[in-house]
């Protein structure tokens, strides 16, 4: 995430330890997390990169509590998502890679299958609430217009499919909707069918965020928010996980015939 920072603020590593005094070294192992960062110094770059005050204070606070996870609470949920926005993790990707099993994923829900998703998720949320998750969910699908949009690499589980979310209308229609994306440029839907058996997705759903110039995230997501991992690691293992759905999914016109016949018979 500090390299992130840095590449956001338009400074390079050697302009940093320049500013700031310290050893090259020092930045390098930072953010390629071979190394931890004592708070001070932590606090230092945030203020050179130009951070806002509210993410700077999240930042420090999960800082301050990374060997107590039991100290960090729903804030720190919800802080990810604040700096996902202010960093552009989504809006700066070259491919998202989106797994789901039961669900269709929000960039491609229509608004009618998107609240009647929220409202089965029972997330006791108020009706304003609601309206105001799925407005910003549709409003976020405008991601994908544009000529720097990312390439959207779906695979679904045949499951998502046929659970009819709101309903038999609503299911259907947004069946079609995601039948038409199908046929988009930048757009590839892979469903792997029901007889496939055991596979790497059982575990959840499975979000890469790829970049042109900086390593991948992983996306995960709960009932309450989203976490982003960076580490090497971590990024592999989920990465391993999608490239096995792909071998086990259908191709994309096979994948689009099933989708087109199971809408058919959606009575």
């Amino acid at each position: 995430m500090l390299r992130r920072l840095r590449a956001l603020s338009g400074l390079s590593g050697l302009e940093v330890t320049a500013k700031l005094g310290v050893s090259s070294s020092l930045i390098s192992r930072a953010e390629s997390g071979k190394r931890g960062i004592n708070r001070d110094d932590l606090s230092a770059l945030l203020t050179l990169y130009g951070v806002d005050r509210p993410v700077r204070n999240a930042l420090l606070h999960l800082h301050t509590n990374a060997t107590n996870p039991e100290m960090l609470d729903r804030g720190d949920l919800d802080f990810h998502d604040d700096l996902a926005a202010w960093t552009g993790l989504e809006q700066d990707a070259t491919v998202i890679h989106h797994y789901e099993a039961l669900l269709v994923p929000g960039l491609l829900q229509t608004f009618p299958y998107a609240r009647a998703a929220i409202m089965a998720a029972d997330l006791g949320l108020g009706e304003q609430e609601v309206e105001e998750r799925v407005n910003a969910g549709i409003a976020g699908q405008s991601l994908l217009r544009g000529p720097s949009a990312p390439r959207l690499d779906i695979v679904l589980h045949e499951a998502a499919l046929h659970q009819r979310v709101g309903g038999v209308d609503v299911m259907r229609d947004q069946l079609g909707y995601l039948l038409e994306a199908s046929f988009r440029t930048r757009i590839e839907i892979r469903i792997v069918p029901a007889e496939a058996g055991g596979h790497a997705g059982m575990g959840g759903p499975i979000v890469i965020l790829d970049y042109a110039e900086l390593p991948s995230l992983v996306r995960l997501t709960n009932k309450v928010g989203n976490l982003y991992l960076e580490d090497h690691t971590d990024v592999a293992a989920y990465q391993r996980a999608f490239d096995g759905l792909h071998t086990i999914a259908l191709p994309p016109d096979r994948s689009a015939h099933l989708i087109s016949k199971i809408a058919s018979n959606m009575t």
